[in-house]
């Protein structure tokens, strides 16, 4: 049937909503080949090498496509390959697309005629901008000639640009006179820009705004009369039963969380209950769209209003396409232009005997709270040389604890900086739940910066029980030259340089040492020596940009460490080489894919050495360049609110937690 609103594209310019992004739609299809022929080759999709198996350096589907639009993406799970749900969905109601070239569109649509014919495929010119489309499920869209700026970059998937430009508006059907209160649903729990729409009498259309003030997809419930409310199965197996995903600011999202745990509303789906369990706080999921409007009638769980299911995670979500603010490739995962029956069918599963046994084994996972809390913010001396102080800066949680603690270690090429120079980040970790403690040491003098932080991690140790921290749970944290020094003292810890301060007083002091319970470097500096022959042009794999200040690296380096010698021998990754006996704490290494102060060869190098001296490493490589347009903001001046920083920030917060509950 006819939609009323189907001549309707979201306007470039709307308010900006509490909704980030309306990202994917959740689509099953039993029929791979027929759902590539008309996604990739005629609609112009693009393929997300980041899922599927891979062979050879070759992406492949398994159980699960990712089709970028734009900014948006459909997820196609494969029901013949082992998906839980129903064998191919329908969405009740019409996708709106953007395209600059509707002859192009066309052209490519009538190629794929003959390969899908027998299926529900078709196409018709509405008029000369509008292409009305049928995929081989019987899915509908609507194509609109759009100009190229209709192309959301605020943030990028993997991969080429597609030809769509990304989604004018996902329209769902609803039933008569639901608009309203799917509309107040909206606007309570997600603080979303709403409204309710005439689309003839008595038809109303509930429309969702999200996005930015640049663009908006408009997230539409038309009201129509036959619309069936007598639900056909479980949700999670009707033909209907697709699911949205939405991205909200990380600093709302827990607020939405928290409104509908208060109503019962959060949803254990068993489909996708180990996904979200091991997503942890970064997702959760809600089902039934309620008429908050009730809780002035009557006592009891509210009405519902109808079904869709929402996944709604986190703008700093690990697939969020947030932190990619330039377009991206993802090396060594190359989705094959065009797939063959014969390189797939080795992923082929018998499907009922899979789903039977997924439905039997997943527990459905509800994520805990995502808490935000208050931080109280204190200096002390905590050293002292002579007669200058060494102050700390200690960033407390407030909260029943007791919490894991981290010493800050600043960077500055080892001769410049000041524990205030990551105060936001500090901040911000600690209102994660992390105790951080931000500390200044003698700079430019090497070993005896890192006596100073050996000195700063006994001394913690004794105050931790102060704070609400766990003392047996210390942690450095480092950035750049900071994460250097903060790695060498995880691997010496009872080095006699390092060591060679008294015990800081009280009755701890003279039985805790110098060891640490993790490491978390950003952008280290991994080899002292191969930066300065970096610097200089004397290395063969891998040469600094033109804009390179050579002459600054050289000097800071040459004041910290006096010789050659001296940056070889300090250097992790040639310490682990030379077969020292280290300690070998769990470290997490965060980094860009490029990143021209930090030779990246280094950090292979000392991640490849750690690993194989029986080291525990995890690293997660952020998409883009430093310096660049998309730099992170744990470089301390930049907004610690963004979707990158917050992802750093989860997932400092989440190791420094996960190894103290070891």
């Amino acid at each position: 049937a006819e939609s009323p609103n189907a001549h309707c594209v979201a306007p470039a310019r709307m308010p900006s909503s509490s909704i980030a992004c309306l990202e994917h739609v959740n689509i099953n299809s039993d029929s791979p080949i027929e759902a590539c022929t008309f996604y990739l080759d005629g609609m112009g999709f693009v393929q997300d090498p980041r899922q599927g198996a891979l062979v050879a350096g070759k992406v492949y589907i398994n159980n699960v496509m990712w089709l970028t639009a734009g900014i948006n993406q459909l997820h196609i799970p494969i029901t013949s390959r082992g998906c839980s749900g129903a064998e191919r969905n329908v969405l009740r109601g019409i996708i709106g697309l953007a395209y600059e070239d509707i002859e192009g569109l066309c052209s490519r649509l009538e190629s794929i005629e003959t390969a899908l014919a027998g299926t529900q495929f078709r196409w018709s010119m509405r008029d000369e901008s509008t292409v009305d489309i049928c995929g081989p499920d019987g899915n509908r869209f609507l194509a609109h000639q759009q100009p190229a700026g209709a192309r959301d970059t605020r943030g990028f998937h993997p991969g080429p640009p597609s030809l769509c430009l990304g989604f004018q508006y996902v329209e769902l059907d609803c039933p008569t006179g639901a608009a309203p209160a799917i509309a107040a649903y909206y606007k309570h729990y997600f603080e979303a820009a709403v409204e309710v729409r005439q689309q003839g009498l008595p038809a109303q259309t509930a429309v969702i705004l999200t996005g930015g003030t640049e663009h908006c997809t408009e997230l539409r419930y038309a009201e129509r009369a036959d619309y069936a409310c007598t639900p056909e199965a479980p949700y999670s197996l009707a033909s209907y039963g697709i699911h949205l995903c939405v991205y909200m600011p990380d600093e709302l999202l827990p607020l939405t969380m928290q409104r509908l745990a208060d109503d019962g509303l959060l949803w254990d789906n068993p489909r996708f209950g180990s996904l979200d369990r091991s997503l942890g706080s970064s997702q959760f999921r809600c089902k039934d769209i309620v008429d908050v409007k009730a809780r002035k009638r009557h006592e009891g769980p509210l009405p519902l209003v109808m079904e869709m299911e929402h996944e709604v995670r986190l703008a700093s979500h690990d697939t969020s396409p947030f932190l990619a603010q330039e377009p991206y490739t993802v090396a060594g995962r190359e989705p094959v232009p065009r797939l063959v029956v014969s390189e797939v069918s080795s992923f082929e599963k018998d499907w009922p005997a899979v789903r039977a046994e997924k439905n039997a084994a997943t527990v459905g996972y509800m994520p805990s709270a995502m808490l935000v809390h208050d931080v109280d913010i204190d200096d002390v001396e905590y050293l002292r040389h002579d007669d200058k102080p060494f102050l700390a800066t200690i960033f407390k949680p407030l909260g029943q604890g007791p919490f894991p603690v981290v010493l800050e270690v600043h960077g500055g090429c080892w001769c410049r900086g000041s524990r205030e120079k990551s105060r936001p980040t500090n901040v911000a970790l600690a209102q994660r739940g992390v105790i951080v403690v931000a500390i200044d040491f003698r700079t430019c003098a090497y070993p005896a910066s890192l006596a100073d932080i050996h000195y700063a991690v006994r001394w913690a140790k004794g105050e931790a029980p102060s704070w609400n921290g766990v003392p047996e749970c210390i942690g450095l944290l480092g950035t750049s030259s900071g994460a250097h020094q903060a790695m060498l003292l995880g691997l010496r810890p009872g080095d006699p340089r390092y060591a060679v301060l008294p015990p800081p007083p009280g009755p701890q002091g003279a039985v805790v040492d110098g060891t640490v319970s993790y490491v978390i470097m950003l952008s280290p500096v991994m080899d002292p020596l191969g930066r300065y022959q970096y610097a200089k042009g004397r290395r063969a794999d891998v040469k600094p940009p033109a804009d390179f200040n050579a002459e600054l690296i050289l000097s800071l380096h040459d004041q910290y460490w006096g010789s050659e010698e001296a940056m070889a021998e300090g250097a992790p990754a040639r310490i682990l080489r030379r077969g020292e006996k280290t300690a070998l704490p769990p470290t997490l290494v965060i980094h860009h894919q490029y990143e021209s102060p930090h030779p990246r060869p280094d950090v292979d190098s000392f991640v490849e050495e750690f690993r194989r001296a029986g080291g525990q490493v995890a690293v997660h490589v952020l998409p883009g360049t430093f310096p660049g347009p998309s730099r992170s903001s744990y470089w301390m001046n930049d907004d610690v609110r963004a979707p990158a920083a917050n992802k750093v920030l989860r997932d400092m917060a989440g190791f420094a937690q996960q190894h103290c509950q070891q």
